[in-house]
């Protein structure tokens, strides 16, 4: 009897442990999830979110005409410029992306009017939806051969967008990502899903249906 009660005694305050350890851990994953979120400053331009171990830039406020996405905030790795991050900014002509940046958002540069040139995205893989949709000046992109995804009318009417650095890991090109561009220059590879009308009205698609026609 009285070795069932020690087994009782030594039982109950681990189970109490062990259920305090789970609570305490999914409050952690939690708020890792949850990230915070900071106002924007006149030290620091952007809105951000940041989790443990990357940062999202949520809004730039600034008026700068050529912009440096920083590396870190906080000592933590800037990873992705968010959904409508510089939407409908009039100021920038240039952005240089920081090395750790991997992904630009929604809308993210949607209607910059002036931006022209885009520098030093090495590291990025996924450009989403309208990403750069509208910005009729832009003419030079400098990204690395990892993009895996280029979102529905990322580029669309980017009239003056004439070359796109080749991609070799590419696997989707969304509908209408280049619809409308001034596009003579692109290599993927073959196994790419290419959207509908993704090239629509571009002298790059030209060039491909001349090659087939007998």
């Amino acid at each position: 009897m009285k070795l069932k009660k020690r087994i009782v005694f030594i039982v109950i305050p681990i189970a109490v442990f062990a259920t305090l350890l789970y609570i305490l851990v999914s409050k952690i994953v939690e708020a890792e999830k949850a990230g915070t979120y900071v106002e924007a400053t006149n030290d620091m331009p952007y809105a951000y979110t940041k989790y443990r171990n990357h940062v999202v830039l949520e809004k730039y406020t600034g008026a700068e005409k050529n912009v440096k996405i920083p590396e870190t905030i906080d000592g933590v790795s800037v990873t992705e410029i968010g959904d409508d991050c510089f939407m409908c900014n009039h100021s920038i002509e240039e952005v240089t992306l920081g090395n750790q940046v991997e992904r630009i958002g929604k809308d993210a540069f949607e209607r910059c009017d002036r931006l022209k040139t885009v520098l030093n995205g090495n590291g990025v893989i996924d450009i989403g939806v309208g990403a750069f949709d509208w910005c009729t000046l832009l003419e030079k992109v400098e990204f690395g051969s990892r993009i895996e995804r280029i979102g529905n009318v990322a580029f669309y009417n980017c009239e003056s967008l004439r070359e796109f650095p080749p991609q070799d890991d590419l696997t989707e090109i969304g509908e209408g990502a280049f619809a409308y561009t001034g596009l003579e220059k692109f290599q993927f590879n073959e196994n790419t899903i290419i959207g509908a009308k993704a090239f629509y009205e571009t002298k790059w698609l030209e060039d491909q249906e001349k090659e087939f026609l007998i």
